[in-house]
């Protein structure tokens, strides 16, 4: 469970780290760990006991609003979550976010490779995924499978739009996803189960175990998913589990682990123009162990994570070429930061990330496999300073690879609150990533890439009127060097290249309107200029309604994507314009039943998001979610 420190790793900067929970002078608030708010020193009483000592828990979440921030940030909370069918984060992210785009894929079967999340059009090891502050690997090959952290076990997510290199490190040019998983704060111990049925024999079941006691905590999460697919050869299985915990040595320190598995067997059906079947298994495994100081005025955390992936077999049929049967991909990486408080929205950090990373590939032809390994080590210093009316926010992280030439990455970001209902961002960052193994093609004969060179600037605008509408719009604009594209070589082949210099813009809005008491809309638009980016639409539009007036819930999300472009043939090809939505319909039967009906994609049985490929069709699903226990989340 616990990482190994790869002899790679630096011992210096490592003794360094730790010296940083036990010399500098303690302060301690709620940190990013557990999704809470920084606590003032005005307000440190608030969390000791009679004698003055600090408590961990129970921890008072409090999540800034995009007025308090520089950054555009889009949260999606648990309710949320619930109100939509979901079998996974994939679907979570599908709609409703403007400037973020993904492919449903095993929902119902495959749904075509390269199935990355976007954000302004960058995917990939470009967008990086956190859980509970620590990295967590995306699998480059074939999906991305966020089936590692299943919506039972998330509490909130939160999508930062844009670079977010200084504190998420290297890869985070594009944008951040944040999964906060749940922690119990009550006392006692809590379950969840939700099962669904629906079309094409598609079964889902989700199942979550916690218990808190006063010495610490366990969550244990479980889920199984299987549907013979919306094609012929599109089956697909997945099974996940996930354990959680902490043990409070003492009212300062926390010591945590987490560990999950996925296990996914898949079908691949080729696209519909030449059909065939390949057959692939995906095993991601990760693993973390964690260790928390907070006092009055301070948080820190040392963090070694590991994360697995392995492709034990590949029989391709025509439907995915790869030259290869098997692959092994491992992340070994080592976090450490403090945060002091030095006042009312004034903080400094200082932190270090040290990440390895193997990649091994065989055929069953060759006699030997194929290796590769990067590694990269990042010290950074961020802060927040407010005075008046303005926040500032920023830092530097420096990445030194071995590989490549180091790098400095600066980042500042300004907020201006006009008044109580207005407030006007700024933020200017540049981003390094450099290229890991599955950049260097399938077989990875590419050898001569280099580091990809970001610099992005936008400017925001959010408003409220009353307490019923809120509006925010961020114009962006983001220009680089050595940004890495897929150029076609040939039907579904393709190899990764350098293309030179680059330059996108785009321009992102939502609207937030509670329309009656019972009663609430959303609309987001976003409209960019990535030509040089596949399988991501130039322009979305979102929208949404939601009634909930207890025993009843009904929730519409939908999208309408238009001007994305694909590699077919060996050519650049546009896809239709398509409008998506989907319906959820929940009555809550007793205090701690809910039964619901999903429709999803009513307004359309035939679309793509990856040429060939047809995404998910009218389906229809019913389910019950139940929720007993001696405490309540």
């Amino acid at each position: 469970m616990t990482a190994p420190i790869r002899k790679s790793l630096p011992v210096g900067f490592f003794l360094i780290s730790l010296s940083t929970l036990t010399l500098i002078p303690q302060l301690s608030f709620a940190d990013e760990k557990t999704g809470s708010a920084d606590t003032t020193a005005d307000d440190a009483d608030a969390t000791t006991d009679s004698e003055g000592i600090p408590l961990l828990e129970p921890v008072e979440v409090s999540i800034p609003s995009q007025a308090d921030r520089s950054k555009s940030v889009t949260i999606i909370n648990k309710h949320q979550m619930e109100g939509q069918h979901f079998m996974n984060i994939n679907d979570v992210l599908f709609s409703m976010i403007p400037g973020v785009t993904i492919n449903r894929r095993e929902n119902l079967g495959f749904m075509g490779g390269g199935s990355a999340t976007k954000i302004r059009g960058l995917n990939r090891e470009r967008v990086v995924v956190f859980v509970d502050g620590i990295p967590q690997q995306v699998n480059n090959h074939f999906h991305p499978l966020y089936d590692s952290y299943t919506p039972d076990m998330i509490d909130r997510i939160e999508i930062t739009r844009g670079s977010s290199s200084v504190l998420h490190g290297a890869s985070a040019v594009g944008g951040v996803i944040d999964l906060y998983t749940l922690v119990p704060q009550e006392l006692g111990t809590n379950a969840d189960v939700l099962v669904s049925y629906g079309r094409f024999d598609t079964i889902q079941q989700e199942s979550r175990l916690s218990y808190r006691g006063e010495n610490g905590y366990f969550v244990a999460g479980n889920t199984f998913r299987r549907t013979d697919g919306n094609r012929d050869n599109s089956e697909f299985v997945a099974r996940t589990i996930n354990l959680k915990g902490a043990y409070f040595l003492n009212p300062e320190w926390e010591l945590g682990f987490r560990v999950g598995q996925t296990t996914a067997e898949i079908e691949d059906p080729g696209t519909t123009a030449a059909p065939s079947l390949a057959k692939s298994t995906q095993d991601p495994t990760n693993a973390a162990v964690t260790l928390d100081r907070r006092t009055a005025n301070s948080s820190s955390l040392l963090a070694f994570y590991w994360s697995k992936n392995v492709v034990e077999s590949l029989v391709s049929g025509g439907g995915a070429i790869t030259g290869f049967d098997r692959f092994d991909e491992d992340e070994y990486g080592f976090r450490s930061k403090h945060t002091w408080l030095l006042g009312t929205n004034k903080t400094a950090t200082i932190g270090f990330d040290a990440v390895t990373y193997d990649d091994k590939r065989k055929s069953s032809a060759a006699a030997q496999a194929i290796k590769r390994n990067e590694e990269y080590y990042s010290p950074y210093g961020a802060f927040t300073w407010s005075f008046g009316n303005f926040l500032i926010d920023g830092g530097v992280r420096y990445t030194e690879s071995p590989s490549y030439d180091s790098d400095i990455s600066p980042e500042l970001g300004l907020v201006y609150k006009v008044d109580p209902s207005l407030a006007l961002r700024a933020r200017w960052g540049e981003g390094y990533r450099v290229p890991r193994a599955p950049d260097f093609s399938t077989a990875l004969s590419n050898p001569d890439l280099a580091p990809e060179e970001f610099w992005e600037a936008e400017i925001g605008l959010n408003k409220t009127f009353g307490s019923r509408v809120v509006f925010d719009i961020a114009a962006w604009h983001m220009q680089g060097d050595n940004l890495l594209v897929t150029q076609a070589t040939g039907p579904l082949t393709g190899v990764l290249a350098n293309t030179g210099e680059f330059e996108h813009w785009g321009i992102e809005s939502s609207l937030d309107i509670r329309l009656l008491d019972h009663l609430t809309a959303f609309v987001g638009v976003a409209v960019m200029d990535i030509d040089q980016i596949t399988q991501a639409p130039n322009q979305t539009v979102d929208f949404g309604l939601e009634y909930l007036q207890e025993p009843f819930r009904a929730t519409l999300t939908s999208r309408y994507a238009a001007d994305s472009r694909d590699i077919s043939g060996g050519a650049v090809v546009d896809l239709p314009n398509y409008y998506v939505a989907d319906l959820h319909l929940g009555y809550q039967l007793t205090r701690y039943a809910e039964a619901f009906v999903d429709i999803d994609n009513i307004t359309n049985d035939d679309y793509e998001t990856i040429a060939g490929f047809p995404q998910v069709p009218r389906a229809v699903f019913g389910g019950i979610r139940v929720n007993f226990g001696s405490s309540s989340q």
